[in-house]
């Protein structure tokens, strides 16, 4: 929920192919909403050349909590600095996560449509959390400068 008008787009760097075979993808299987986004572009009759369209989809991160919403990088900072806090008084133990393997950040992932396509046999249209091994995000972060 960043309040600002820029992302910066780049390849996500950070280890996270661990973190790519269970991705929450909302509460609505996202293929349903690819659905409905071309069934009102027929509706419209307006056609998109796919040599000039390029669809990708979004994946972010809701914080919850007393913080509440995170418009900016010091309310990121300070979320951040919370949800150490609580992982490391009432998570699990056995793992372990300190601040310097976290990398701040405000944005969120751009995976390209067809990481979605591939669950459609595997998946039903309620599933929430899909595997998109393989489909490495496009990272888009809020540009502070």
């Amino acid at each position: 929920m960043a309040r600002v008008p820029t992302f910066e787009r780049c390849r996500d760097s950070r280890p996270i192919a661990e973190d790519l075979k269970r991705v929450y993808v909302g509460p609505v299987d996202p293929r349903f909403m690819v659905s409905l986004w071309h069934q009102m572009l027929r509706q419209l009759d307006v056609s998109t050349p796919p040599t000039t369209t390029h669809y990708q989809y979004l994946v972010a991160f809701t914080p919850v909590g007393k913080l509440g919403r995170v418009p900016d990088l010091t309310s990121a900072k300070t979320w951040l600095r919370e949800e150490l806090r609580w992982w490391r008084e009432e998570g699990d133990p056995s793992q372990s996560i300190g601040e310097d393997m976290v990398a701040t950040a405000i944005g969120f992932w751009l995976f390209p449509l067809e990481a979605l396509s591939t669950q459609a046999e595997e998946a039903s249209m309620r599933s929430q959390m899909m595997d998109l091994t393989g489909h490495w995000p496009e990272l888009a972060l809020m540009d502070v400068t």
